[in-house]
């Protein structure tokens, strides 16, 4: 760490922190800001580093993931099966590694049409295997999010997976899960940070909607049928 301290002090640098998972990880590692930019990558919003400024990624649009899946299988490709193309995207929820994923396996296998994709996708017991290429899966990350939370933040996932709802009040996943609503709603708040759950604006009644970001609820519905970890 001295080392570390005496390499940056008044030099000017650009550090990047890849995939941190809480600031307690980074402050110790902060070198002086008046002379370095500092760059932390990660899925929580890290909201205790004081004084910077966050940058939330959203999913790619639609003409922006079409664009990707261009790059990777070509214009005329894509421009051959337009809705076919558009439904990728959508399967897909805009989600980059997951459009990489798909159009790389496809661009490997010319011969396939991307409707023959789309069916592959369209069915939720395969989903999660067709997003995969080689050593490459969604899956994989899914499962690295799922193991950072501690075991009763997991379960909880599994049981919400189970009920096979797609979105709840605090108080319908409280009777889910059969515990209080403070109890439930601070567990509910945990997995928002974590980013393994969407928080929607409180409706008119008052109420926060929570529910699986993108392809996760798939994931959380294949856990439940499965042993606890």
């Amino acid at each position: 760490m001295d080392w570390y301290r005496s390499t940056t002090v008044n030099r000017r640098m650009m550090i990047i922190f890849d995939d941190a998972q809480d600031e307690n990880q980074i402050l110790p590692l902060l070198p002086d800001l008046r002379s370095c930019t500092v760059i932390v990558t990660g899925r929580r919003r890290l909201a205790g580093l004081a004084g910077s400024k966050r940058l939330e990624l959203e999913p790619f649009s639609g003409e922006e993931s079409l664009e990707l899946l261009r790059r990777i299988l070509g214009a005329d490709r894509v421009g051959a099966e337009p809705v076919p193309a558009y439904e990728l995207t959508t399967l897909c929820h805009g989600l980059p590694l997951a459009l990489r994923l798909v159009g790389t396996k496809l661009a490997s296998r010319p011969h396939w049409k991307l409707a023959d994709m789309v069916a592959r996708l369209s069915d939720e017991a395969r989903v999660l295997d067709e997003i995969s290429y080689k050593n490459r899966e969604l899956r994989r990350l899914l499962a690295g999010a799922i193991r950072r939370v501690d075991p009763i933040a997991q379960r909880i996932l599994r049981r919400l997976g189970r009920s096979r709802e797609s979105r709840w009040t605090a108080g319908r996943a409280a009777a889910i899960l059969g515990m209080t609503l403070d109890e439930t709603m601070e567990l509910l708040e945990c997995l928002v940070e974590e980013r393994l759950l969407v928080a929607a604006p409180p409706s008119h009644r008052g109420e926060i909607v929570y529910e699986f970001p993108n392809l996760l609820g798939v994931y959380a519905r294949e856990l439940a049928e499965t042993p606890f970890l």
